[in-house]
């Protein structure tokens, strides 16, 4: 039995003494890499350069590159440097660096093998950049020190402050903006026009507040100063009723008429016993900490447009602003609408949507009677307004006829608008029961448009349509 099994041992040793030895595994050789010959050593381009490699490995495959460059600033004297990157693209660009006036690029790329071995004798191409321009910004809106009213949240018609902006690269493309708002991280974006809600501004909301603008080129420069502007945020408290601006110039009035301004003041303030009244001739327009005091605004421009147009068209920016927050507006006057299409024929006007005239008077055409002789008589109340007609005293007879021309009808209203007064006249049927006052009762804040002046209705005319228009402006959604 031992001597069995002293057999086996003997023969499994001998078998095993003449097995061959196994051979290493085989060392895994490097890639290669090469460039194609576009562009070519030592030409000089602009910093936004395309790369195109190609590399081979004899016992695998590649999977990417790694490329680095550094930057010789040859005036400087100093340089730059970008450490390995890896892609795994064939074609990809590569944005040099290139602050100084001339600057010259060594490029190296290196092929990876599907083990991660890189090649050990990269690529090179030396190439030479002139310096890129920074690119400029610029707000467009808004300016510099406006004010603006604001909501603690926004609403359906009050969405924030308008943000628009854009940039200039003289030897390049602007590639995406930024903006930052009292002091935050820059926001990055490539709308040039942005809405800023009241969550962006630091606390208090109320007071003055810090916008900048920078933009980045297509050779990753940045403007280094960028744009700034400071806003002002007013709180509408609307602790008051009504303000009466006055736009009303009687030196315009018929040759024979020969009111003044105080007796213009007067009927205004008889009528509506404004809180206020403001001459908007005299002193210019109201600042937003004096006009969000008031609930309600009454502008009325009573004189013809005879010299220019009326002066609600220079300040629309104002007043939506205002009716966004919640004020309301009554707007009455010869000539008033057709001042928005003055040096046009506003029969042939239409007021688009983003318009003042379209967006918060909520009027999309309008008319415009004719001028020699006289036609208009008055307006039919409608929808819970009264008849008023014209008083012939206050309109000579030559050229007019004791009425009154110049009248503004609304020939297409706007949405969830009614209705407040109608044409009537002597003869001329292409205006005659056409809408010249209309009402709007929205959401967030209400407007009367009226198509003629009060100043020339009869008074007790006059004064039953001041009760009623401030009644009807007050209603409720």
């Amino acid at each position: 039995m031992k001597k069995k099994l002293l057999l086996v041992v003997i023969v499994f040793l001998a078998g095993w003494a003449c097995k061959p030895a196994t051979s290493p595994p085989a060392e895994n050789k490097p890639p290669n890499t090469t460039l194609s010959n576009i562009p070519v050593q030592n030409d000089t381009l602009f910093p936004v350069v395309q790369i195109t490699w190609d590399g081979g490995d004899e016992d695998g495959y590649i999977t990417g590159c790694q490329y680095s460059y550094t930057t010789y600033h040859l005036t400087k004297g100093d340089s730059f440097h970008l450490d390995w990157t890896y892609t795994e693209d064939e074609i990809f660009n590569i944005i040099f660096e290139s602050s100084d006036v001339m600057n010259r690029q060594v490029l190296k790329v290196r092929a990876i093998d599907n083990k991660g071995t890189v090649d050990p004798t990269p690529a090179t191409l030396t190439i030479y950049t002139p310096q890129t321009i920074l690119p400029v910004t610029t707000i467009l809106f808004p300016n510099n020190k406006d004010d603006f009213f604001y909501l603690d949240k926004p609403t359906d018609w009050w969405k924030g402050v308008p943000l628009r902006f854009t940039a200039y690269d003289q030897d390049g493309e602007v590639e995406e903006y930024a903006f930052s708002i009292d002091g935050s991280d820059w926001m990055w974006t490539q709308d040039t026009s942005q809405i800023l809600t009241p969550d962006m501004f630091s606390q208090p909301l109320q007071g003055k507040h810090t916008i900048r603008v920078t933009a980045r080129d297509n050779t990753n420069l940045f403007d280094p100063q960028g744009y700034e502007i400071e806003i002002e945020f007013v709180k509408p408290t609307f602790n008051k009723q009504l303000l009466i601006i006055d736009e009303t110039n009687e030196s315009s009035f018929p040759a024979t008429v020969k009111a003044t301004d105080a007796d213009v003041d007067s009927f205004y303030n008889a009528l509506f016993h404004p809180d206020t009244t403001w001459d908007l001739i005299a002193d210019g327009f109201p600042s937003k900490k004096i006009l969000g005091r008031y609930k309600q605004v009454l502008w009325h421009a009573d004189s013809p447009a005879s010299t220019g147009p009326h002066q609600l068209p220079l300040y629309k920016a104002q007043m939506a602003d205002y009716m966004n927050v919640g004020g309301s507006f009554i707007a009455t006057g010869w000539q008033l609408i057709s001042s928005f299409a003055y040096g046009s024929n506003l029969d042939n006007t239409v007021f688009e949507q983003g318009t003042f005239v379209h967006d918060y008077l909520h009027i999309n055409r309008a008319k415009e009677s004719g001028y020699i002789p006289g036609d208009f008589l008055g307006a039919a109340g409608m929808n819970g307004f009264s008849t008023v007609n014209i008083n012939p005293d206050l309109i000579p007879y030559f050229p007019y006829q004791g009425k009154m021309n110049l009248i503004n009808t609304i020939e297409e209203r706007g949405g969830f608008t009614e209705g407040i007064y109608s044409y009537f006249g002597a003869s001329d049927e292409n205006f005659i029961g056409h809408i010249c006052g209309i009402r709007y009762i929205g959401t967030d804040f209400n407007v009367i448009v009226i198509g003629f002046p009060m100043f020339f209705l009869m008074p007790d005319d006059a004064a039953t349509m001041a009760d009623e228009l401030l009644k009807g402006i007050q209603q409720k959604f």
